[in-house]
């Protein structure tokens, strides 16, 4: 990703945290927009063209509502923060600052995005000490220096605001988070701590000691996705979201697409309905393009999840009659199962054994979208076996 090197500008100790800095403007990531009349199952090339863990999940955090929401992810238990630290931080001061810095001897140096906070109760001269500075890093895989590569951008962070007048020389400095937001298959095993990457030499314990107290300390955070996979979905939270999406399968989708239009944000719903799009095409699952405008949206991600029903249960038909039913039994046992259990699953298909017809099989595929609970779908499943009787020979 090209960086402009931006030219230092003058500020007072008083302005605060980035107030001197030059905003720089985003050009909007390049929607990758299905032209699918329907659903496929197929697996057709994208015309965006392939988009990048980094960008993609810049182009997410670009918005200041993700940070608000990934503040609210790293209280306990799936982060460091306990709530007090939470309810100190006034969230609807969230301002992204420049990533991008130039070194003493002229070097180029970045992190992915740095964001500024305000504490809530910091007094209005406090300057730079009254924000918290979020650095956040992107990784789609173990990186064994990353606690080195956030020592050197907080060095170069604060260089750079002394540099322009932010911060005056000598000054404390205002505190800084480190995130790694972590994609990976496996989980992160990489060190988080600067402290793990040095190798004491073998001497007697009181030297350990000793030369141990004087070496660099930095601690960073990883929002290891992989760990956290089998994590209920947080409504409205794009964090979780994105965690679910992340490892989905095609059969979840059910689940994680009306999530998206309960993101209160209207233009981060659109990022990450677009992202969703490209994700369920890599999955061989083709989506129509909505409308983002509230109740509207929601009604088009149904219709989008019913049209992926029917596609999924005219590809069994395709294999035979008796193949696809059975196929299909087997598809909404699976998907059951993730929605409501085991126990919930052993129940309902016990019922589908009741119904030779695919179309009633696919009307209980389009309930179990809209359910909310084993008992709604049991009922639905009755009425359905109720509604029409067994074909003639079954």
């Amino acid at each position: 990703m090209s960086r402009t090197v931006r030219g230092h500008v003058e500020t007072s100790e008083g302005r605060g945290v980035g107030d001197g800095l030059h905003r720089r403007r985003h050009a909007p990531i390049a929607a990758g927009r299905a032209a699918a009349q329907g659903v496929s199952m197929s697996r057709p090339p994208d015309p965006a063209g392939p988009l990048s863990h980094d960008a993609a999940y810049k182009a997410m955090y670009r918005h200041p509502q993700a940070i608000r929401d990934l503040c609210r992810y790293l209280v306990t238990p799936h982060g460091p923060l306990g709530p007090e630290t939470l309810a100190a931080l006034d969230l609807s001061t969230v301002e992204k600052l420049p990533a991008e810095w130039v070194t003493a001897d002229f070097r180029r140096r970045h992190s992915d995005q740095v964001w500024r906070i305000r504490f809530r109760e910091a007094a209005e001269d406090a300057g730079a000490r009254a924000w918290l500075l979020l650095l956040l890093e992107f990784q789609s895989r173990d990186d064994t220096d990353m606690a080195l590569r956030i020592l050197g951008y907080v060095v170069e962070l604060y260089r750079d605001l002394e540099a322009q007048g932010v911060v005056r020389p000598g000054a404390r400095r205002p505190p800084v988070l480190p995130v790694v937001i972590h994609n990976g298959e496996s989980p992160w095993s990489a060190p988080m701590e600067v402290a793990e990457l040095i190798a004491l030499p073998e001497v007697p314990a009181q030297v350990r000691r000793d030369l141990a107290e004087l070496q660099p300390s930095q601690r960073l955070h990883v929002v290891d996705f992989p760990r956290h996979r089998q994590d209920d979905l947080v409504p409205g939270n794009v964090v979780s979201l994105q965690m679910g999406f992340e490892h989905a399968e095609p059969s979840d989708y059910a689940r994680l697409l009306p999530a998206v239009a309960e993101l209160s944000d209207a233009n981060l719903r659109r990022t990450v309905w677009e992202w969703a799009v490209r994700r369920a095409r890599r999955d061989g699952l083709v989506l129509e393009e909505v409308d983002m405008e509230g109740t509207y949206f929601r009604s088009r991600i149904g219709e989008n999840m019913r049209r992926a029903t029917r596609a999924w249960f005219d590809e069994g038909r395709a294999e035979g009659v008796e193949e696809g039913l059975e196929q299909q039994r087997v598809l909404l046992g699976r998907l059951v199962a993730r929605k409501f259990g085991a126990k919930a699953s052993a129940r309902v298909v016990a019922l589908l054994a009741q119904i030779a017809d695919p179309e009633l099989l696919a009307e209980v595929g389009e309930g179990l979208l809209v359910c909310a609970t084993e008992t709604e779908l049991v009922a639905r499943v009755e009425a359905v076996i109720e509604s029409k009787a067994l074909p003639p020979g079954h």
